[in-house]
């Protein structure tokens, strides 16, 4: 190795170690712990509101039993969680620790009402307009969907002067997101069943259930057949048998 090798050498091993023990410097390294939390923080935004939707979503289709329903259900809680975003974003507010666990909350205020609503649109039975249907839905459950708006309003703007961050936050939070939930259900969620809604939510269910049934009860009945025909030709064979044991005995008496 000469010596210009060994210069330039020792030059870049130099500046390597330099650059090393500057990015491990303390502010370095707290702005790096900040963006890994960052990242993460958004991730299990993201996944917990993933999560939330699809549990909401088996819900929906579980006590609705129409899949249109659970269609519009889920259309609604994706415009509630859209509004209340984009309100937190308007104000300023960035995605910390306290707002992800807010945003994991978030889910089942906004699934509230609406689940309500969908639960009273499918409890008349038969084939029934739409337009009676949602009638029926706003007048029965309406009323119950204020009140519970109008309290949880009420706590979440007591909650808003409080010393807490988090308890400001998530007051903050919740007011937004039950006034979007109330506007949600009344006027989303019932615009799409008054002009789109099903006449028998629950007609495909109930097919699929009668088809299982009567398919049930016919394996049933030729089970049953087939136990009845292995029932009479055992009896036949019992009877044969009796018959030829009845003339030997017959053919071996003395006379």
């Amino acid at each position: 190795m000469t010596s210009n090798d060994f210069v330039a050498h020792t030059l870049l091993t130099h500046s390597l170690l330099t650059h090393a023990i500057h990015v491990c410097t303390p502010t370095h390294l707290h702005i790096y712990t900040h963006e890994h939390s960052n990242r993460q923080m958004l991730k299990t935004a993201y996944g917990s509101v993933g999560i939330a939707l699809a549990a909401a979503t088996i819900m929906l289709l579980a006590t609705s039993r129409s899949l249109l329903l659970t269609l519009f259900s889920t259309t609604t809680v994706a415009y509630v969680l859209s509004s209340v975003t984009a309100s937190l974003v308007s104000l300023g507010w960035t995605l910390g620790f306290l707002e992800s666990i807010c945003f994991a909350i978030l889910i089942g205020i906004s699934c509230d009402f609406v689940l309500h609503f969908a639960h009273a649109y499918t409890t008349m039975e038969g084939d029934v307009h739409r337009e009676e249907r949602t009638k029926f839905a706003i007048l029965h459950m309406g009323p119950s969907i204020l009140a519970a708006g109008f309290t949880t309003i009420a706590s979440a703007a007591v909650m808003n002067f409080t010393v807490i961050t988090f308890f400001q936050k998530f007051g903050l939070i919740l007011l937004i997101a039950v006034i979007q939930a109330t506007i949600g259900a009344f006027i989303v969620f019932n615009t799409l069943v008054i002009c789109f809604g099903p006449k028998n939510p629950s007609k495909m269910y109930d097919a699929l259930k009668e088809k299982c049934s009567s398919g049930n009860r016919s394996q049933s009945q030729t089970n049953k057949d087939g136990d009845s025909s292995d029932t009479n030709g055992d009896t036949n064979g019992d009877e044969e048998n009796n018959i030829g044991t009845t003339a030997n005995m017959r053919a071996s008496r003395p006379y």
